[in-house]
C-alpha cells in the first residue's frame, strides 16, 4: 500500500515543487538556492554515513564528477537564461530527447521509461506510444513558443535540455548499477524498498554514498558560481518581498527587519528547491525518466498560466488539457508498461485507454481545432491605424471608445513585447530585400503597379556599390509623389517656375545637361549658405544621370504645401485610377528621359513673377489650416472641437506605449495637438500654399504635401559625433539627458504653456505621483503602481539651456518657471545612457548623431522625415508619446527595472547597440545620396511629357 501511495505522491510532489520553483522563486538567486538545497542533502547524508568511502565501489563507466558537471552546466544555463522565452520553449523537446538517449548507450542498463512499469521492454510489443509523445511535444511547444527567437536563447535552451537529459539518464543508470551491486551484496533485499534507495531508510548504501558525493560537489561549485554571478544582486537585499509588503496584502501585523525578511524568504526558496531535488532523486531511483520529463515539462508550462482569462490564455488552457491527456496516454502505453498487474492497477485512470486508434483520432481532431482557434486569435486581430508603417504587435479591441488597445500578455513588459515583435518584423523586411536587378524591378512593379523610372539600372548599381541594406524600401517616395500624377507634366513645371520667380524663401536649383546650371535663393546669407553648399555636394555623385529639371527647395524649417481634403482625395483618385494605370498599360517603355521641353528655359536665369500664391501667417494659430487635408470624419475635423484623440490607432496599454509611429504622427487622429504642440500654436514662420506644387522640404507634418528629401543638415554633419568621447554603456550615467532651447513655436500671452518642449521638460521634472508598471517578487505579472516622482528624480537630467522665441514678458515667465542651466557642449550628452530627442520648430537635427552614439535614443516626433522606413521604432530607438503617461516608466524600465530580472536594462543596451550599428550601415552620406538619387529619378519621370511611355522594363 505504501508503494502504491508513493507512486502518486512522489510524482505529484515533483510537479508541485517544480512549478512552484519556476513560478515563484526569482531566477537571479537560482544558483544560491541550488547550492543550499544540495548542501542540506550532503550534510544529512554525511552525518548519517560519515565521510568514509565504500571499499567496494560501484563499477561504472561514467565517473560521478562527470554527472555533477553536467548537472551544474544545466543549472548555469537556467541561471543565465532566466525566464527568456527562447530558452523555455526548447524544453518542449525534453521527453523526446530522453527517449532518444534511452536508445543509446546512455540507457543500456535502463529497462523502463515509466514509474508504472515493472518489467523489461519487449521488442515485439505493439501499440507504439510515439503518436502520443508527438502530441505532448507539439502542445507544449505551442504554449511555450514565442514569435521572437534569439540565437543565444536557443543555444542555452538546447544545451540545458541536453545536459539535463544526460544527467538524468546517467544518474538513473548509476542508481541501477548500485541496485545490481546491492543484489550481489544483499540478494534478499526487496525490489520495492530499493525504489527509493537513495533515502537513508533504504538499504542501498551505494546509492546513499553516490548521492552524498554528488551533493558535496554540486553544492560547492554552485556556491562559488553564486558568489561570482549573483552576489551583486543578492547584496541589494531585494530578492524577495518584505514582510511589510506581505502585511499590506494580508493585513497581518507582522514586523521585521529587512535582513530577517531576506533570510526567511531565502529559506523558503531553498526548501522549495530541496523538495524538488528529493522528489527528482526518488523518481530517478525508480527508473522513471519519461515520467520525470513529462512532469518537468508540465512545471515549465505552468508558468504561462495567468489569472487573465483572455481568449489566448483559454486557448493555452485547452492545449494544456490535450498535453495532459497525451502525457497520460504515453505513460499508459503498453510500449512502456508490459506488466499486466500495472495495467489493472492504473486502468481506471483512463477507462478508454485500450481504444488507442480512437484516442489518437480524438487528440488529432482536438489539436486541429485548437490550431484553428489560435490562428484566428493571432491573425484575425488587425491594426486599426492607417498608414504605411504597420506593426506585428497584436491588436485587440480597446476597452473604451478611442482608448488604448489592451496589452493581453501581462507576464512580459509591454516594451519587451514591442521590442521583440518589431525586431521580428524588421528582420523579416531585411530577409526579403532584392538580391539582383531583376528582383528589384519585379518588386517595384509588384508594389507600385508600374515600371521603375528610366536609368533605374544605373541607380541600382549606384546603391549596390554603396552597400545600401534596404534596396526596396522607398514607399515614402511613391506616396509623396502619387498626388502629382494627377497633374500634367507641363502644369507641374509651370508651377515650379512660378513659385521660384517670386521671393518665397525657396532655393532654386536648375539642372541642365547633367550639371547644375543655376542656383538662386539663398542670397549668400551665412545662415543659409551651408544649406546650398551641402545640397549641391550631396548631388555631385549622381547629377550626371539626371534629366533637365527645375527644383524648388524649402528654406524654412516648417512645411509649405497644404491642400483641402476634397481636392487632395480627387487628385489621389485620379492618379491611381487614370494616370498610373495608363503608364502600366504602355506596351513598350523607353529607358531614357525626353529632351528638354520648350517651356523650360536654358537655365541661365529664373523669370521674375509679380504675384505669389503663398500666404504668410507668421506667429499665428495654424491649426485650422493644418487640418484642411484631413477627412471630414476624422477626429481633428470635428465641428464641435470636442472629440477625443483616437489613441486606439497608436497607443497600447494603460500607459499608452506607442506601437504605431505613423498613426501617432497623423494629426488627423489627434485633435489635442491643437493645444499641446508648438507648431499649431504660433510657429515662427508659416508661409503656405494651398495648391499642389512640388516643393522639397526636410520634414513635414502629416497633413502637408511637401516632398521629403534627406536633410543637408544631416549630410553636412552639423551635429558632430565624436566616438572618442563616447564611453561604453556600462560607464555612462544612468540618466535621461536633454539640453536645448524653447524652439517649437513663438510664445506670446502665456502660449509657452501649450508648446511641446515646455510641456515635456515640465512634466519630466514635475513633483507629485506617477504610474509605473511593477512586478512584485514572486509574481509573474506586471501591474500598475503609483509612485512618488521624487524617488526617480535622479534618473532625469532634462533642462533648458536657452529661453528664446518669445515676447519679453513670456521670456521672463519661463526663466522664472524653469531651472535654466548653462549651455553644454554636445559631448556632454554621451555621458548618459538615454538621450531624449524631440521636435523643435521642425525636425530635430540631433537624431542621427544620437543614433550613432552608444546611448539609447528616446524620440518624440510629430514631424516626419525621409528615413521613416529605414529607421524602425523599438528596433533602433524607443518612441515616446506627447501625452507623457509612459515617460517615467520608460526611463525607469530601461535604466534598471525593479522586477529583479534586469531585462529592461538589457533591452535598452541592445536597442542602443542596434541603433548604432544600423546608423553606421544605413545613415551614412552615401545612403542619403542613394535615397536622393532615387527620388530625383522618380521626379524626373513625373515632369516628363512622355512619362507614360518611359521607364525601365527590366533586362
Amino acid at each position: 500500500m505504501r508503494l502504491q501511495i508513493s507512486r502518486i505522491i512522489i510524482p505529484a510532489s515533483f510537479l508541485l515543487f517544480k512549478a512552484t520553483s519556476i513560478r515563484y522563486t526569482p531566477h537571479r538567486s537560482h544558483l544560491l538556492h541550488t547550492s543550499l538545497a544540495w548542501a542540506a542533502i550532503a550534510l544529512y547524508l554525511s552525518l548519517r554515513l560519515g565521510l568514509r568511502r565504500l571499499n567496494n565501489s560501484v563499477d561504472t563507466s561514467t565517473p560521478l564528477w562527470v554527472i555533477g558537471i553536467l548537472l551544474i552546466f544545466g543549472e548555469i544555463c537556467s541561471r543565465i537564461a532566466g525566464s527568456a522565452a527562447s530558452y523555455s520553449w526548447v524544453w518542449s523537446f525534453l521527453p523526446a530527447v530522453i527517449c532518444w538517449l534511452q536508445q543509446t548507450s546512455f540507457g543500456a542498463y535502463n529497462t523502463s521509461y515509466s514509474i508504472i512499469a515493472d518489467e523489461k521492454l519487449e521488442n515485439n510489443e505493439k501499440g507504439h506510444p510515439w503518436p502520443f509523445l508527438v502530441f505532448a511535444t507539439a502542445t507544449s511547444f505551442m504554449v511555450l513558443a514565442t514569435t521572437y527567437v534569439r540565437a543565444e536563447g536557443l543555444l542555452l535552451g538546447a544545451i540545458g535540455v541536453l545536459s539535463t537529459s544526460m544527467t538524468w539518464v546517467l544518474l538513473s543508470k548509476r542508481f541501477e548499477e548500485s541496485d545490481r551491486q546491492d543484489d550481489i551484496q544483499a540478494p534478499n533485499a526487496r525490489q520495492e524498498t530499493r525504489r527509493c534507495s537513495w533515502l537513508p531508510r533504504c538499504s542501498s548504501s551505494y546509492i546513499q554514498h553516490s548521492v552524498r558525493d554528488l551533493a558535496v560537489l554540486v553544492s560547492f561549485v554552485t556556491l562559488i558560481l553564486s558568489v561570482l554571478v549573483e552576489y551583486p544582486y543578492l547584496s541589494s537585499m531585494t530578492t524577495y518581498p518584505t514582510l511589510a509588503q506581505i502585511k499590506s496584502v494580508t493585513g497581518l501585523d507582522w514586523t521585521s527587519k529587512l535582513l530577517v525578511d531576506e533570510i526567511l524568504w531565502l529559506m523558503a526558496g531553498t526548501m522549495i528547491e530541496f523538495g524538488y531535488i528529493v522528489s527528482l532523486l526518488s523518481l530517478l531511483a525508480s527508473n522513471s525518466l519519461l515520467t520525470i520529463s513529462l512532469l518537468y515539462l508540465g512545471g515549465v508550462i505552468s508558468r504561462t498560466f495567468t489569472t487573465d482569462f483572455s481568449p489566448l490564455n483559454l486557448n493555452n488552457l485547452f492545449i494544456c488539457v490535450i498535453y495532459l491527456v497525451a502525457a497520460l496516454y504515453t505513460l499508459m502505453s503498453k510500449h512502456f508498461n508490459t506488466a499486466a498487474s500495472t495495467s489493472k492497477r492504473y486502468g481506471h485512470l483512463l477507462p478508454w485507454a485500450s481504444k488507442r486508434n480512437k484516442a489518437v483520432s480524438g487528440l488529432a481532431i482536438s489539436f486541429g481545432c485548437i490550431l484553428v482557434g489560435r490562428a484566428i486569435l493571432i491573425f484575425a486581430a488587425h491594426p486599426t491605424a492607417t498608414g504605411s508603417t504597420s506593426s506585428t504587435f497584436n491588436i485587440y479591441p480597446p476597452l473604451e471608445s478611442l482608448g488604448p488597445v489592451p496589452v493581453i500578455d501581462h507576464t512580459r513588459h509591454p516594451m519587451e513585447q514591442l521590442i521583440h515583435s518589431s525586431q521580428a518584423q524588421f528582420e523579416d523586411i531585411l530577409s526579403k530585400q532584392s538580391k539582383s536587378l531583376g528582383q528589384a524591378v519585379s518588386e517595384y512593379k509588384k508594389r507600385y503597379g508600374i515600371s521603375p523610372p528610366p536609368r533605374f539600372e544605373v541607380w541600382y548599381e549606384f546603391a549596390r556599390e554603396r552597400n545600401v541594406p534596404l534596396i526596396d524600401e522607398f514607399d515614402t517616395i511613391h506616396e509623396a509623389l502619387t498626388p502629382f500624377w494627377a497633374l500634367e507634366p507641363f502644369v507641374l513645371r509651370s508651377r515650379v517656375s512660378e513659385v521660384l520667380g517670386f521671393e518665397n524663401s525657396l532655393l532654386a536649383v536648375l539642372i541642365r545637361d547633367g550639371r547644375i546650371q543655376h542656383v538662386e535663393g539663398s542670397n549668400s546669407s551665412s545662415t543659409l549658405q551651408w544649406h546650398e553648399e551641402s545640397l549641391l555636394r550631396m548631388m555631385d555623385s549622381f547629377i550626371g544621370h539626371l534629366p533637365d529639371m527645375d527644383l524648388a527647395f524649402n528654406l524654412h524649417d516648417e512645411p509649405r504645401v497644404i491642400l483641402p481634403h476634397d481636392i487632395l482625395s480627387r487628385m489621389v483618385n485620379t492618379a491611381k485610377t487614370e494616370a498610373m494605370p495608363a503608364a502600366a498599360r504602355s506596351s513598350e517603355t523607353t529607358n531614357e528621359f525626353s529632351s528638354r521641353p520648350d517651356d523650360m528655359t536654358a537655365g541661365n536665369h529664373i523669370p521674375e513673377m509679380r504675384a505669389t500664391r503663398f500666404n504668410r501667417f507668421a506667429r499665428q494659430h495654424t491649426w485650422s489650416h493644418s487640418r484642411l487635408s484631413c477627412s471630414p470624419d476624422a477626429p481633428s475635423r470635428d465641428i464641435t472641437d470636442s472629440l477625443k484623440d483616437n489613441i486606439t490607432a497608436f497607443a497600447a496599454g494603460d500607459l499608452g506605449f506607442i506601437y504605431n509611429t505613423t498613426a501617432f504622427s497623423d494629426i488627423c487622429q489627434t485633435p489635442s495637438l491643437r493645444g499641446t504642440f508648438g507648431f499649431f500654436d504660433r510657429p515662427n514662420v508659416f508661409n503656405i500654399i494651398q495648391d499642389l506644387v512640388p516643393i522639397f522640404s526636410q520634414s513635414k507634418i502629416s497633413s502637408f504635401q511637401d516632398i521629403l528629401y534627406p536633410s543637408p543638415w544631416y549630410w553636412a554633419d552639423k551635429v558632430p559625433y565624436d566616438a572618442a568621447s563616447d564611453p561604453d554603456w556600462e560607464s555612462k550615467n544612468a540618466t535621461l539627458y536633454w539640453r536645448g532651447s524653447t524652439t517649437g513655436g513663438f510664445s506670446r500671452k502665456g502660449g509657452w504653456r501649450r508648446q511641446h518642449r515646455q510641456r515635456i521638460v515640465s512634466n519630466l521634472n514635475a513633483q507629485g505621483t506617477a504610474t509605473v508598471l511593477h512586478k512584485a517578487p514572486g509574481s509573474e505579472e506586471w501591474t500598475n503602481q503609483t509612485v512618488n516622482r521624487h524617488d526617480y528624480a535622479s534618473l532625469i537630467d532634462v533642462s533648458f539651456s536657452h529661453i528664446g522665441q518669445c515676447d519679453p514678458s513670456d521670456c521672463r515667465a519661463q526663466h522664472e518657471f524653469f531651472h535654466v542651466v548653462p549651455a553644454a557642449p554636445q559631448s556632454d550628452a554621451w555621458s548618459s545612457r538615454l538621450l531624449l530627442d524631440m521636435d523643435g520648430n521642425a525636425f530635430s537635427g540631433r537624431f542621427i548623431a544620437f543614433l550613432r552614439s552608444k546611448s539609447l535614443v528616446l524620440k518624440m516626433a510629430v514631424f516626419r522625415e525621409w528615413h521613416a522606413e529605414w529607421i524602425k521604432p523599438w528596433v533602433h530607438y524607443v518612441p515616446l508619446s506627447l501625452r507623457g503617461d509612459e515617460w517615467l516608466e520608460t526611463t525607469r524600465y530601461l535604466l534598471g527595472d525593479d522586477s529583479g530580472t534586469g531585462t529592461g536594462e538589457e533591452l535598452g543596451k541592445r536597442v542602443a547597440e542596434q541603433g548604432r550599428e544600423w546608423a553606421q550601415k544605413s545613415l551614412r552620406k552615401e545612403d542619403m545620396e542613394v535615397w536622393f538619387f532615387r527620388l530625383l529619378l522618380e521626379y524626373g519621370r513625373l515632369i516628363d511629357d512622355r512619362r507614360a511611355e518611359i521607364g525601365f522594363a527590366g533586362t
